[in-house]
């Protein structure tokens, strides 16, 4: 159970959170406080609506394809699928393409506007699968996760524009920020490396690095100006891999999973558009092409980043100013989280009946179930369990509106339920 210490925590935190301005926001949750009955707004994850944990194949419908979106007449996927080639997986294989300055490759994405993070487990091999931690053979085969401004992009023979590779001038061409992990330069070796790419008016400063091995979780943040890269090895702690700079892009962007593959047969056989705009396979070009990658990504999870009041308004690129140990402190493992689940007694609806659950096993320090208020899958049951009850509120299934209870019921309810967490239990 908690200690005193921590019970108070907790009790703080809600008590904070229930004395909160009273307004009517789109999701609320009817509180008790001092002076009435007020509105409480939201907390916990409001992009995690987005989250696909590819568990089923029909979420493939949520997400956009470039090549799609912009009219290009080339899907550059010899596979795109979820939960079909591998279980519990959006597998991407790639036919010969890549993402370098004006060469455009594979982007399946969600768009995301202001400050947010990407998350995934990313697991690459090649394609012979004699062994499951064999290297990609060809040159720049790697997967991976990209944020990207999108393009005015409808009809590429008319809409269409090379970069002109300037930093300094207005958005043009290609800007993006990606890291991915396979085979860079290291072709023909053993050696798994990462590639983060930094493209600027198409103008691409990629930097390569070892990997230790095939399966990487990967998290992309873009926080105001600062773009940062992490990744996190199994069994390892996070590593801020690389920040940026990035004042140029948008609010909004385009944000996912990214594969390519076979460098070297495309320059400099291709230019940019006549890549782009076509598949490169055997015939009809005869290029002996031999695209040697197969990618599966675990999960997509979406994250609104909350910044702590002492780094609000610094630049988080610069290292002077912020290190990785702050950076770590409100991402890595907190910004990567499964949607949570409220609904506690599984009568598909989240009530009363769900805060009531919440309340018993408010406390419970490891090993909880969803039965006895664990929403947030961490083993624990505390305010995060809580914050996730408030935000799912009177939802049920398929996003209708459940019958929210009279106000003066609700009140009720909540301020016996209040009453009884006045103190901690057998602390």
């Amino acid at each position: 159970m908690l200690t005193s210490s921590k019970f108070r925590s907790v009790m703080d935190s809600i008590r904070r959170a229930l004395s909160s301005t009273c307004r009517w926001p789109a999701i609320g949750v009817l509180a008790v406080v001092a002076i009435g009955i007020c509105v409480v707004p939201a907390r916990g994850n409001p992009l995690s609506v987005l989250n696909d944990e590819f568990e089923d194949g029909a979420t493939i419908s949520d997400w956009a394809r470039i090549h799609e979106v912009e009219g290009w007449n080339a899907d550059h996927a010899n596979i795109w699928d979820i939960d079909a080639t591998q279980p519990g997986r959006m597998v991407i294989e790639p036919h010969t393409t890549s993402w370098y300055q004006d060469y455009r490759g594979i982007l399946a994405f969600k768009e995301v506007s202001g400050d947010f993070s990407i998350t995934s487990q990313v697991y690459v091999t090649d394609r012979d699968l004699l062994d499951d931690n064999e290297v990609p053979f060809p040159s720049y085969s790697l997967a991976g996760l990209m944020i990207r401004r999108p393009r005015a992009i409808t009809n590429p023979a008319v809409d269409w524009t090379p970069g002109d590779m300037t930093i300094g001038n207005p958005p043009n061409g290609e800007n993006y920020v990606f890291l991915s992990i396979g085979q860079a330069n290291n072709v023909g070796g053993s050696e798994f490396q990462f590639e983060v790419k930094n493209t600027r008016n198409s103008n691409s400063q990629l930097q390569i690095s070892s990997a230790p091995g095939n399966l990487i979780t990967i998290q992309l943040v873009r926080i105001g100006d600062s773009v940062l890269t992490l990744y996190q090895e199994p069994g390892e702690d996070w590593v801020v891999h690389r920040r940026y700079d990035r004042a140029d892009l948008p609010e909004t962007l385009q944000v996912g999973m990214v594969a390519y593959t076979e460098w070297d047969l495309i320059w400099p056989n291709f230019t940019p558009y006549d890549h782009n705009s076509n598949v490169l396979l055997n015939p009809p070009y005869g290029l002996n092409f031999q695209p040697d990658l197969t990618a599966g990504f675990e999960y997509a999870r979406f994250y609104e980043p909350s910044v702590p009041a002492e780094l609000v308004g610094v630049n988080l690129f610069d290292e002077g100013q912020v290190s990785d140990t702050q950076l770590l402190s409100f991402l890595g493992d907190i910004a990567n989280q499964a949607v949570a689940d409220a609904d506690f007694d599984q009568d598909d609806d989240v009530d009363g009946s769900d805060f009531l659950r919440w309340q018993t096993g408010l406390g419970t320090l490891a090993g909880a179930s969803l039965a006895t208020g664990n929403a947030d899958f961490d083993g624990d049951v505390d305010q995060d369990d809580f914050f996730a009850w408030q935000q799912q509120f009177g939802s049920v299934p398929n996003g209708a509106a459940a019958a929210v209870p009279e106000p003066a019921t609700l009140s009720l309810l909540l301020f016996a339920g209040l009453l009884g967490l006045a103190r901690p239990r057998n602390c």
